[in-house]
């Protein structure tokens, strides 16, 4: 584990964080941990979330098994340090809100597909399309500076190759600087 590479995807809802780190996942053969995976036992169950301690945990096991690197998808600054432990790389994945707006409206869609006004789950995803459009990264960056984990911000309407490009050169930057030491 000593010398396994840890990443973290880290921005706002909509930004694609999940599908960027399940291509990067996939160029670099690391393991892609989803943030939502471990706090819902059954998916998009957001009414019952797990405890912090256990998906603290959950995930530190799943790390712990890592052999060649992994990437998590997802806000972890709620979750045990010692998660931050196993960390090379903070990934912030940047995008317009406009357009962070209109991809969680699709997925929205996607997922849920028509929902009749008035419904209380139609109320729900409302409420949550609310929140996106007024949440800032004020949170997400307060987070990072906390961390002494070093930070690369990308342009998330990039293509994928282009980031996985950036996230590589990043990568093999800090493995050379912490070789040198």
């Amino acid at each position: 584990m000593a010398n396994t590479i840890g990443v973290v995807f880290v921005g706002l809802n909509g930004a694609g964080k999940s599908t960027l780190a399940k291509y990067v996942g996939k160029k670099l053969e690391f393991d892609v941990l989803e943030v939502e995976d471990f706090w819902f036992e059954t998916p998009y169950d957001y009414q019952n979330p797990r405890k912090s301690p256990e998906v603290s945990q959950l995930m530190l096991d799943t790390i712990e098994q890592s052999s060649n690197g992994f990437i998590i998808a997802g806000n972890i600054s709620n979750l045990s340090k010692k998660i931050e432990a196993y960390l090379s790389l903070v990934v912030y994945v940047d995008v317009a809100k406009e357009v962070r707006v209109q991809r969680v409206i699709q997925r929205e869609k996607n997922r849920y597909g028509f929902l009749e006004k008035g419904t209380d789950l139609y109320n729900e995803r409302q409420d949550f399309l609310t929140f996106v459009q007024a949440r800032t990264p004020d949170t997400i960056f307060s987070w990072i500076e906390r961390t002494n984990i070093p930070m690369l911000k990308i342009d998330g309407t990039n293509t994928f190759e282009q980031n996985t490009s950036i996230i590589q050169q990043k990568l093999l930057t800090l493995s050379y600087s912490t070789e040198m030491k």
